[in-house]
């Protein structure tokens, strides 16, 4: 996976498109306005976020979002479709061929 658009960490945030993430805080704002989201969608949002130039590796979702977990393939595909509901669908793109 790998987010879409370049963001730029300022200050303790970072900014993308209309979003920003207060990483102190660990709060999401849409145009000024604060999210709800969940706490693993705010680390898988983060670890995007901090790798935006890099695709990020099933095995790298797997490590910071659940560490020392064994979770199924597809809490991975659910946590992403919501993040993908979240802050748009085209801003996070799946890369295909770089394995597990």
């Amino acid at each position: 996976m790998a987010v879409r658009e370049e963001s730029n960490p300022v200050g303790g945030k970072y900014l993308f498109g209309r979003f920003v993430l207060d990483t102190n805080s660990m709060e999401l704002a849409d145009a000024d306005q604060k999210v709800t989201i969940e706490r693993k969608l705010l680390q898988a949002l983060l670890l995007l976020l901090e790798h935006a130039d890099e695709v990020v590796t099933h095995n790298e979702f797997m490590e910071s979002v659940w560490p020392g977990r064994f979770v199924t393939e597809q809490s991975l595909t659910t946590l992403i479709s919501k993040l993908r509901k979240i802050i748009g669908s085209d801003a996070i793109l799946t890369v295909h061929g770089y394995g597990l």
